[in-house]
């Protein structure tokens, strides 16, 4: 397997390619019924799976929320597995005050 693109971010050499936790949690931006089967089919055993999966082809980091959703605990089960992947936290723009969620 050819190794993928980098770049530095900070001080991490991070994928150019990123997995994102929107279907993680349900969230497609293109109809409820997809929502709704993603939400189905990711289970905790099926994000950690997914996610091992993606490190194991290349790619080594993961952008998704930080704040009251599941993939805290996810990343945590994923983790004990061994995974290793870097984690780019996102805001949750709907939370009103933006400063309390990166704290959190």
């Amino acid at each position: 397997m050819n190794q993928l693109p980098t770049i530095r971010f900070g001080q991490y050499e991070v994928t150019r390619l990123i997995i994102g936790g929107n279907p993680f949690c349900g969230n497609s931006h293109f109809s409820e019924q997809l929502s709704r089967e993603m939400a189905e089919y990711f289970t905790p055993e099926q994000v950690v799976e997914t996610l091992k999966q993606a490190e194991a082809n290349g790619i080594n980091t993961v952008q998704a929320r930080g704040d009251y959703h599941r993939i805290l605990y996810w990343l945590e089960l994923y983790r004990r597995e061994g995974g290793k992947m870097y984690w780019i936290a996102q805001t949750a723009s709907e939370m009103h005050d933006i400063f309390q969620n990166i704290r959190e």
